[in-house]
């Protein structure tokens, strides 16, 4: 191996921030008539248009630093890949949509020690109400699967949900969590 060549583990996602997003449109055509109507739309509302979205599981190190948005919005760049945690459904005219990402952190009981967090993504047609209880139970149902409550536990569950009636032909609706910096750690 080249002297110059250094060598990183995998990424660590640091900081991100949270947003929602809904969008309707009568315009849409082909098998997939949301994606360059309403899922535009939405991603505007969201802030998160001139992406490229790339999606993936609810893990968040315990590193990891939610942020508003509009302190992170001098690293957005036109193009850039945007890796995110995200719920988005489609529907039609009529429809009830919602969509909702939540959080959840874990710690050791006996010393505090921070795990991380997680996260879960609702995808429905219930209001907002429902959709929260939904997301808790996912987030309880994440950890009760990895951890024993006689040794961990969570704190800080938050939810940022969106629902609204689609009025027009087409409409979506997101929830993202956006990864925006990382630690890119060296291997020993």
């Amino acid at each position: 191996m080249d002297q110059n060549t250094e060598i990183f583990g995998n990424r660590i996602p640091k900081d991100y921030f949270v947003t929602t997003g809904y969008g309707e449109t009568n315009a849409g055509s082909g098998i997939d008539p949301w994606e360059t109507g309403a899922y535009d739309l939405a991603l505007l509302m969201a802030q998160i248009e001139n992406f490229n979205v790339v999606e993936y599981t609810s893990v968040l190190p315990p590193e990891a630093r939610e942020r508003p948005i509009d302190e992170v919005k001098h690293l957005f760049h036109h193009g850039a890949v945007l890796e995110t945690i995200m719920a988005s459904i489609n529907g039609y005219q009529y429809d009830h949509l919602c969509a909702g990402v939540g959080r959840i952190q874990v710690r050791e009981k006996s010393d505090g020690v921070h795990i991380g967090r997680f996260a879960a993504e609702y995808e429905g047609h219930a209001p907002k109400e429902n959709a929260e209880e939904v997301l808790h139970n996912s987030l309880i149902g994440i950890f009760d699967r990895r951890y024993s409550p006689d040794e961990y536990e969570t704190f800080d569950e938050k939810f940022d949900i969106i629902d609204f009636d689609v009025q027009k032909k087409y409409g979506t609706a997101l929830a993202a969590i956006a990864f925006v910096t990382y630690i890119y750690p060296e291997v020993p």
